[in-house]
């Protein structure tokens, strides 16, 4: 009976024993840029990222030209998770999750750093999806989702700059947008924060490593009439370009792309325009048709249209009065939904978009030989079912 206090006693003093451990990371960064050698000036933070929603950050310190650095003093408990980000030259590199086993509460990393350049003409666009999303006939307004992936071919990583270049443009990393577009809204890849706006579109100050980076975003495109035509500028040279857009809900061409098979995602077949090696400089026009919710009676404001007004007015009449007609279901409809599912059908549609983007981005893996034709249809009969349950949850007919 003895012999258990005694054992109770050892245990509460060796807790505090474990508890005063201290961890320690040494690390070192790693030029990757072939002739040159590591500039001071750099930093690393250590964070704690036990909660992955919220890392804290523990230290900081500033890397020599020697690249190295260090950090301790923090618990090595093995609950929790490090991480150190390092901002070198412009450009950010973070190291994967750190841990400490019971009894070795030492690491060491090493980082591959890259210097930088400003030289945009290293950049060229492998892939661009361009999806089309049914129109909304009460805005009079198309959505559209862009997928960009932007490769930097070179061993430096590209910092975009916000100074301007023997009197030009500065070196941004730029994208195209029609005239009037609205709502732009980054997606993967894109910090709101690094968003400027420019007469043709939008630069980011997003640098980029050597190497591909997804880049994605999405915008809205008005629409006066029933037809909407608007330019693709090719900033950079791009190995492929396709567009996608619902069957049913509108209709597209271009006269540099050419038609592609019907692509069927989901239960919404989409009619799929493709182009492939564009230049720098070239453009790409896109022609929309049987655009939804514009009047019938919109031509009588056109001087032109006076002249035969009077043989069409009896059928303007007709025409009028059936999307008076619609407009009210339409309106009853929606007045007969309960508020609350209106957050919930958002949720849903973000869904629906995200899928669409998975879709996209796996064919693209696929057609570049970076998955198996097993895997491929796998993962895309998973996806397209996932997809098929949205589109039933959201009331969309299928095809």
């Amino acid at each position: 009976m003895a012999l258990l206090p005694l054992l109770l006693l050892v245990g509460l003093c060796a807790r505090p024993a474990y508890a005063a451990a201290t961890g320690r990371i040494d690390g070192a960064l790693v030029e990757q840029t072939p002739g040159t050698k590591l500039q001071a000036g750099g930093s690393a933070t250590l964070y704690d990222v036990t909660d992955g929603q919220n890392p804290k950050q523990q230290s900081k310190v500033t890397i020599p030209a020697s690249g190295t650095f260090s950090f301790s003093g923090f618990p090595a408990d093995p609950a929790h998770s490090w991480q150190v980000l390092v901002d070198y030259a412009g450009a950010s590199y973070v190291t994967n999750k750190l841990t400490f086993a019971v009894g070795k509460p030492r690491q060491t990393v090493r980082l591959g750093v890259y210097e930088p350049t400003a030289d945009d003409s290293l950049l060229t666009i492998d892939a661009t999806n361009i999806v089309l999303t049914p129109p909304d006939a009460s805005t009079h307004e198309i959505p559209v989702l862009e997928l960009d992936t932007v490769v930097n071919g070179s061993q430096r990583a590209f910092i975009p700059s916000t100074t301007p270049r023997n009197g030009g443009p500065p070196n941004l990393l730029r994208f195209s947008l029609p005239p009037d577009a609205s709502q732009l809204a980054p997606a993967s890849g894109i910090d709101p924060r690094d968003i400027i706006q420019i007469s043709t579109g939008f630069g980011v100050l997003t640098p980029l490593l050597p190497g591909q980076t997804n880049l994605d975003f999405s915008f809205r495109a008005p629409y006066t009439s029933s037809t909407l035509t608007f330019s693709k500028s090719i900033i950079y040279p791009t190995k492929a370009l396709r567009v996608l857009a619902p069957m049913g809900a509108l209709r597209i061409a271009s006269p540099q792309l050419g038609a592609a098979s019907t692509q069927k995602i989901g239960s919404q077949n989409y009619q799929v325009l493709t182009g492939t090696n564009l230049r720098a400089g070239s453009v790409v026009q896109l022609e929309m048709s049987s655009l939804p919710g514009i009047s019938p009676l919109a031509f009588l404001s056109q001087p032109q249209a006076l002249v035969g007004i009077a043989i069409v007015l009896a059928l303007a009449v007709l025409l009028l009065l059936a999307w008076y007609v619609r407009d009210r279901v339409r309106s009853r409809r929606a007045a007969s939904l309960p508020e609350s599912s209106e957050p919930a059908r958002r949720a849903l549609e973000l869904q629906q978009r995200e899928l669409l983007i998975a879709l996209a981005r796996l064919d693209d893996r696929y057609e570049a030989g970076g998955i198996s034709q097993q895997e491929y249809q796998a993962q895309r009969d998973v996806q397209k079912a996932e997809l098929r349950d949205l589109m039933n949850a959201l009331g969309e007919p299928e095809a």
